[in-house]
């Protein structure tokens, strides 16, 4: 009896002490994720997705092993979306993952496959009936956009002259479109550019960055890419953060748990980038308060 007692508790130990991994690994089942991507498959290789597949081998679902990831993008069409999604809904995935307007096109596909999102206030938009209790098929991570694009105007006005006309960009969905309105806030006389936290911004804000500064136009980005790029800033969530996190709502749903019951979490890691040279080509002066609290200044 006391050897057998003795059996039971270590194995007890062992289960206690085994990482995630270990579970995801001993079902014996390959697991299926549908990736949604509004972008092109090249745009979409970022440290964002490289965070969110990092996430995942961390919880030892691990591509090729244990895991499958049907992948569908949209190339920039986001009137493609609807019709991806309901392709990886024909596949009876295990989980569809999906950020902006995808999450959209996964919640008409189905109503029974969890779905995962990284979404702009997903209970006013109708994703969820609250944070705490999504309800429903749709759990994720919210990023409240407009709090964070009050921030950024904040950030660019505070370097620009006073009364400075600054547009938003939000609504071109090719590059083109992009290109064709710079040339003509600047032909309106725009003093700056505050570049929307969309996906197709995000996944082309180097190049987006890249133009407006040859515009000589100072700019202001959600991805901290616009400010590698040449933009003059950016400031929002980190991305690559979100989509790790988003790993860890994968694993819940693959052990059972059901998206409605798994509380939406809201974005709180933020990164501030400045970039020093492209201040000093477009005559910024940023003021030493700002680069203190920069998370990376770009010289």
């Amino acid at each position: 009896m006391v050897s057998r007692r003795r059996a039971v508790l270590a194995f007890s130990a062992n289960v206690l002490a085994a990482p995630l991994g270990v579970f995801a690994q001993q079902k014996g089942k390959v697991w299926r994720i549908g990736l949604l991507v509004a972008t092109t498959r090249e745009k979409s290789d970022t440290r964002s997705t490289r965070g969110f597949l990092e996430g995942l081998r961390e919880l030892g679902y691990i591509e090729g092993r244990n895991l499958t990831i049907d992948r569908r993008f949209a190339d920039d069409v986001y009137d493609r979306l609807p019709g991806l999604a309901k392709e990886l809904a024909k596949l009876q995935v295990d989980v569809i993952v999906a950020y902006g307007g995808g999450v959209s096109a996964a919640q008409q596909a189905t109503k029974t496959i969890p779905i995962v999102g990284v979404f702009d206030n997903p209970v006013g938009n109708g994703f969820a009936a609250s944070l705490s209790r999504p309800g429903g098929n749709i759990t994720g991570l919210a990023v409240m956009t407009r709090d964070l694009d009050r921030k950024r105007l904040e950030l660019l006005s505070s370097v620009l002259p006073k009364n400075a006309h600054i547009e938003y960009l939000w609504k071109p969905s090719t590059m083109d479109e992009v290109a064709a309105g710079i040339s003509l806030m600047v032909k309106q006389s725009a003093g700056g550019v505050l570049v929307a936290d969309a996906g197709f911004y995000n996944f082309h804000a180097r190049e987006i960055g890249e133009l407006a500064t040859r515009h000589k136009l100072p700019s202001c980005f959600a991805e901290q890419n616009g400010a590698d790029g040449g933009g003059l800033m950016s400031y929002g969530v980190d991305y690559a953060d979100i989509l790790r996190r988003a790993a860890t709502y994968v694993g819940k749903i693959l052990k059972g748990e059901k998206p409605g019951d798994i509380p939406i979490e809201q974005a709180s890691k933020f990164v501030f980038v400045v970039n020093l040279k492209t201040a000093k080509a477009l005559g910024v002066t940023i003021p030493q308060s700002m680069l203190i609290s920069a998370d990376r200044v770009i010289e």
